[in-house]
Order: C-alpha cells, then sequence, then structure tokens
C-alpha cells in the first residue's frame, strides 16, 4: 500500500514549506487540492504554468508523489448551468494533474440534503452521470483515471447508487475513493459490517484510494471526530479487504496535523538506563518525523503489567500516535492492540498477541557476553568490570518487522544500523537535539558511581566531525539523564 495524506491538512503555506513539512514528517504520497493547500491560490483560475514548475521542481525535491489530484467540484449540483460551470473547472484541472504526473484525479458529488425526496436524488444522480461522462472521456483522451467519492449527505449517497455510476458510465477510466467515515450517519454506524460488505461487492475491484479519519457517536447522539484512539470506523476490516483483494491502492490519512507526532512511552523508573533508552528511541523517530514529540510515564516499577496497561492507556487517551515502552510485560502492547495503536516492543517480538499493531522490538542477546566470560575463565584473562556489548559484538538485535510496520522501514533500518557500525551516526548527536532551547556542548556525567551521585566525567566527544555524548563509553551503565526538548516526562 502507498500511505500519504491530504496536503491541506497543514494548512495553507508557501509551496517550499508545504513540502518540506510533509517531507519531514515521513510522509512522501499526498492528495494535492492546490487552492487548499498553497498560500496565495485561490482557485484553478489562479494556477499558471510557473505554479505547476514549482510544484513538480519541488515533487521531485522532496520525493513526493500525487496518487490523487484533488479537484473539489459539484459534479452532482442540481442547476444545469452551474454544473457544467463546475464540470468546466474539473476539466481544466485534469490538464494540471495529467502535467504533474498525478495517478488519478478525484472528487465528491455535491451537497444534498439526507431528508431529500427520492425523486429529487434521482434528478441530480442524472446531472451528475452526465457530468462524469464528460470528464471520464476526457480522461479516456489524455490518459488519466478520475475516482468519484461517495458521501453520505452528497448525491452519490449509497454504494449501490455508485454501482450504478459505474454502470451507466462503463470505461476502466472510472474508479472510486473509499472513505467509510464518510458514508455513515448517526442510524447507519452500527451496521459499519454491512456497509462495507456491499461496498466491496459493489465496486470493490474499482477502489483506487482509501480515506481515513477518525469518527465515533459522541453523547449528544451526534456524530463526532474522533482520534484512533478513541475512533469508532471499523478500519481494519477496510484494510485487511484492501491487502488481499486490492494491495496496490492508496490508503491517505486525513486531518493528521504535525503536533498529532506524539510518541507515547511507558517508562519503569526515572533512571538514566530508562532515560537514554527512551531518548535514543525519541531521536531516532525525530530523524523521520522532525516534529514529533514524546510523553513519558513511569510505573515506577520493573515488572507491573497492570500498571503499564493502564499507563499505555492514558498516553493512548493523552493523543499519543505510536506508544513504546521499558517495561518486561505485556501491559503496554496488549493496550496497543485493543486501540489498534502501533507499538515498539521491548527486549522480544509481541506478535503473536498483537498481530496488528506491533512493529518491531529490539533485544539484548547475552550470548555473546556469556561467551567472553566464559573465554576468561578457560585462558585465566581477567574479566572487564564494563564489558559493553555492541551491535558488531551481536548484543543488541532487533526481531523481524512485524505488519504494522510502514513500507521502506526495513530499508531505513539497514541504512542506520550500517551508519552507526562505522561510525557515520551518532545515536546522541548534539546537533538533533536541543536542551531548554540550546544545543549542549558539555555533559559532566556520573561514571565512577561512587554512591554519592555526582556527576565527575565529560562525556561530550567528537568524532568523524560529529560531537556527541559517548553513551555507555565510560561505564557499561548508562549515564545520558537528560531530558531533552521535545520529551515531556510526567512523574506523577
Amino acid at each position: 500500500m502507498y500511505i500519504g495524506l491530504r496536503a491541506h491538512d497543514y494548512g495553507k503555506q508557501p509551496l517550499e514549506d508545504l513540502f518540506s513539512k510533509i517531507s519531514g514528517d515521513g510522509f512522501h504520497a499526498i492528495q494535492l487540492a492546490i487552492p487548499k493547500a498553497i498560500e496565495g491560490v485561490n482557485g484553478l483560475d489562479d494556477v499558471d504554468e510557473a505554479l505547476l514548475q514549482d510544484i513538480k521542481a519541488a515533487m521531485e525535491k522532496y520525493d513526493i508523489a500525487i496518487p490523487v489530484f484533488g479537484c473539489y467540484v459539484e459534479l452532482g449540483h442540481r442547476d444545469p448551468e452551474v454544473r457544467q460551470q463546475h464540470v468546466n473547472r474539473f476539466l481544466k484541472g485534469m490538464d494540471f494533474a495529467k502535467f504533474l504526473g498525478a495517478r488519478c484525479i478525484g472528487s465528491e458529488t455535491t451537497n444534498f440534503p439526507l431528508d431529500g425526496s427520492e425523486e429529487e436524488r434521482r434528478e441530480a444522480f442524472e446531472g451528475l452521470v452526465d457530468s462524469v461522462k464528460q470528464i471520464v472521456k476526457k480522461g479516456e483522451e489524455i490518459g488519466l483515471d478520475v475516482a468519484i467519492e461517495p458521501v453520505a449527505r452528497h448525491t452519490l449517497n449509497t454504494p449501490a447508487l455508485a454501482r450504478e455510476l459505474l454502470e451507466r458510465v462503463p470505461s476502466e477510466r472510472l474508479k472510486i475513493i473509499l472513505d467509510l467515515v464518510n458514508l455513515l450517519t448517526k442510524d447507519n454506524i452500527d451496521h459499519q459490517d454491512e456497509i462495507l460488505d456491499e461496498c466491496f461487492e459493489m465496486f470493490g475491484d474499482k477502489i483506487w484510494a482509501l480515506h481515513m479519519k477518525g469518527i465515533r457517536l459522541g453523547e449528544d447522539g451526534e456524530l463526532e471526530k474522533a482520534n484512533f484512539a478513541t475512533n469508532e470506523a471499523n478500519f481494519k476490516k477496510v484494510i485487511d479487504w484492501t491487502k488481499v483483494n486490492m494491495p496496490e491502492t492508496t490508503v491517505l490519512r486525513e486531518e493528521i496535523k504535525p503536533e498529532e507526532a506524539k510518541i507515547g512511552y511507558v517508562g519503569a523508573f526515572p533512571y538514566a538506563e530508562v532515560i537514554s533508552g527512551y531518548t535514543s528511541f525519541y531521536l531516532g523517530a525525530k530523524s523521520i518525523v522532525e516534529n514529533a514529540t514524546m510523553e513519558v510515564r513511569y510505573t515506577n516499577s520493573w515488572y507491573d503489567e497492570t500498571a503499564e496497561k493502564t499507563t499505555a492507556l492514558a498516553l493512548i487517551d493523552a493523543g499519543c500516535k505510536l506508544i513504546s515502552q521499558h517495561a518486561d510485560s505485556w501491559g503496554a502492547p496488549t493496550a496497543c492492540e485493543e486501540k489498534n495503536i502501533p507499538n515498539v516492543s521491548y527486549n522480544g517480538s509481541t506478535e503473536e498477541k498483537c498481530p496488528n499493531t506491533f512493529i518491531i522490538a529490539s533485544r539484548i542477546n547475552w550470548a555473546p557476553y556469556f561467551e567472553y566470560i566464559i573465554d576468561c575463565v578457560q585462558n585465566d584473562k581477567a574479566i572487564d568490570t564494563d564489558w559493553t556489548g555492541t551491535l558488531a559484538t551481536g548484543s543488541v538485535e532487533i526481531t523481524a518487522l512485524g505488519g504494522a510496520a510502514a513500507k521502506g522501514t526495513q530499508d531505513k533500518l539497514d541504512e542506520v544500523k550500517k551508519g552507526l557500525q562505522d561510525g557515520t551516526i551518532k545515536v546522541f548527536d548534539c546537533s538533533t537535539f536541543t536542551v531548554e532551547g540550546k544545543e549542549l556542548t558539555s555533559f559532566i556525567a556520573d561514571v565512577d558511581d561512587a554512591g554519592d551521585y555526582k556527576p565527575e566525567t565529560e562525556v561530550v566527544e567528537t568524532a568523524n566531525d560529529i560531537t556527541f555524548i559517548n553513551e555507555s563509553a565510560k561505564r557499561s551503565a548508562p549515564y545520558f539523564n537528560i531530558i531533552i526538548d521535545g520529551i515531556t516526562a510526567v512523574t506523577e
């Protein structure tokens, strides 16, 4: 699957800023509606060749593709003259989409009252058919797919009506964008399985892209927006079906905001061992998603399944979209599985019990150390007081990727592992973080560990032109205990 988002969910921004932020957050596929996303553009009439060339250059620079070119018009407007104006606007947008190399151009239809008569809907639908015939004809001429999105409150409001549209306009160029949430009302939200089964049966082979956003039934009985933790839309059924039947489908996350890139971490104690671990995890995430933040909560126990699960649930309720932990039980991973929140586990795979949310896990391999001490004993050699295992010794491992991992994760892991081993990447590279707004140039650590907890050793070093904190080089136990900017540690 291709994973992306709607560009305009970042708000209207200058072109360069927009594409830089999208790429910095780790996305390389977008739905682009130019007037909604790019500052200074209020309609398609404001789009000229110079702007299109600039967009194309930004796409190449930031490695961003456009699987869907958004052109929001009212193809089912009940006034024929107004409807034709919208069709003409869409036809113009098709030229822009083709120029940018978009894989398709998409639109909804038009608003239609839920209590409107079937006679009125039929009239609007016939107009929609005429509109779609015009745009599909051009799509066939220029080699561009056209995707229509059914919406409960629009002219095209049901899977059956979408099927009729496909039959009335029989073309390989005509596709469907499926947004489950847009087909839900307060009256049918409890019948999602039936709705989805009907969608798959009626137009499953025509699904071009998926839109995904959270929704739930509020206490007032009305539908309301929700994050994925409290979402009630059955995305699992959508994804499971799509993986099997339409694996090349594009998934576009709606309404994601940079501030939503929030990681949750279940820590045991506020000790250097834990702080060092979650800081390195955060810096890794931040290297991909620049705006990522992290909230840490402690259980004050090395093993407490109930507390670890409760803490993970609290982090999810606080808006965290990814959970990891320095905690030994299944508590946090099973909380993630229940709430459909991706999880990076600790000290072993949790995929068996958490197949839908497990990404990967780190693991300590003690075998190299035991081989080392056995060799020392056998050969009458002194055993080092501080022996630190590394990637090179095989003491630090990661498991195989789980099903929740994003496309390209393994390639990135291989790249980073190579950089860590050859010294071109340092975990605590001081240029990658700040403390109270300032770059760290010195850190005196408690290396001697005489029991007085007094720092006495400088551990900031420079190698390969990188200034970094050389963690676990002066002693095997971690000594990094700084709360860096971007991380909030809740100690209550």
